[in-house]
């Protein structure tokens, strides 16, 4: 792709059966860039070789790629190779046999994946939904999320305040989306009172952002139709809607037998897995930005910059204190929840850490570090956070 400013990049695909169960598939990759002299062709697959100096300046790079696709290419037993004309283009082709798998899978796949398009291709009607969610923030993604879908959204706060909506006003209600850890209430109290005690069989789908073993069959066992990642994927949320309105189609949720994890220590490994390893950019606007909504981004901006910096004075306030440690866990489990939609991994590890050793009171002595650490990244992306804030703004 670098190597063609204007133009196109065609790919191409043939095959050749090989008897009954062989078949050999031909990659051919066409474009219309530089082009490579005959001089430069001969030397191509050779590693860290270009077909000149000025190519690598104006590019990058030192021609690796090529030759660990020619690697990657030969250890299939396949074979590559390359036709050119310079200042025209270039013709890459590679072949690599394959042995076909048996058509009854074929078929099956194929019947599965175009049961699922239908599922997600099909036009939701007139929507309205109950989000039981306490952060701020994702409060705001989620409104705006189904408001871009055609569903109207209502917040509670917690699980109580939803428990009293639904009891009032039940049937304004298509499906809930229920957080799992909340204030006052969780989800998984809040589903038990909406099924036993008001009897109400709204779709309820847990939002959670849990690595823990059993977290998901608990979801089921309580009450819940299905479930979504936290933060959630509009396109994974409408399949799962859609899987529950329609009802001749919807899939039974089977859960996957898992031990549960009951020690904390593996508890608290679970969920450092979850965040993952550190090794991330510290902030990514991809989810927000793929609303293709200025207002919608300018509010999470603004939400943003106005929380985090409050939410991290009241940690430091209560690590201080060394008294309330119960205010300390649900601040930095809701803060989590926040700086997740800008999917800033590596401050919500520390988070994580925060929140569980204030809820196990133990290893009180790591928390000042941890939250030393977290309000260094916010200070590293509070600029870039504010210049797009400004940038954002000033579209409108």
């Amino acid at each position: 792709m670098k190597f063609t400013a204007k133009g196109f990049v065609k790919l191409e695909l043939q095959h050749e059966n090989q008897g009954d169960n062989k078949v050999i598939i031909e990659f051919i990759i066409e474009d219309s860039g530089i082009g490579i002299s005959e001089e430069g062709l001969g030397k191509l697959f050779q590693p860290f070789v270009q077909a000149s100096s000025d190519t690598t300046r104006k590019f990058g790079g030192s021609g690796l790629g090529l030759s660990i696709c020619k690697s990657l290419v030969e250890l299939q037993q396949g074979e590559i190779g390359v036709s050119s004309t310079l200042g025209k283009g270039s013709v890459f082709h590679f072949s690599i046999p394959y042995t076909k798998a048996k058509q009854v899978k074929i078929e099956q796949a194929i019947s599965k994946n175009s049961a699922t398009k239908l599922i997600s291709i099909q036009p939701l009607p007139p929507m309205r939904c109950l989000v039981f969610e306490d952060n701020l923030i994702n409060q705001k993604v989620a409104f705006h999320t189904l408001k871009k879908v055609g569903i109207r959204a209502d917040m509670a706060d917690n699980g109580k305040i939803g428990v009293n909506i639904l009891r009032k006003d039940a049937v304004l209600y298509d499906f809930v989306l229920m957080d799992i850890q909340m204030p006052e209430m969780d989800g998984y109290e809040a589903t038990t009172m909406i099924r036993n005690e008001l009897g109400l069989k709204v779709p309820i789908i847990a939002m959670t952002a849990s690595a823990l073993k059993g977290e998901k069959e608990h979801c089921i066992e309580v009450g819940m139709n299905d479930f979504v990642p936290k933060p959630f994927v509009i396109d994974e949320l409408l399949y799962v809607i859609r899987k529950l309105i329609n009802k001749d189609q919807e899939e039974e949720l089977t859960p996957q037998p898992a031990s549960e994890v009951t020690d904390d220590t593996a508890k608290a490994e679970a969920i450092k897995q979850q965040v993952g390893s550190g090794d991330v950019p510290l902030y990514d606007m991809t989810n927000v930005l793929e609303m293709e909504d200025d207002d919608f981004t300018l509010e999470i901006l603004n939400t943003f910059l106005d929380t985090v910096p409050k939410a991290l004075e009241e940690l430091k306030t209560g690590i201080a204190q060394a008294t309330d440690w119960d205010t300390v866990t649900k601040v930095a489990h809701k803060l989590k929840g926040g700086v997740g939609v800008l999917q800033m991994n590596e401050m919500i590890k520390h988070l994580a850490t925060i929140e569980i050793n204030a809820k196990k009171r133990e290893n009180l002595d790591q928390l000042p570090e941890a939250l030393d650490v977290c309000c260094r990244i916010y200070d590293a992306v509070k600029d870039e956070i504010t210049k797009l804030r400004n940038e954002t703004m000033t579209k409108l």
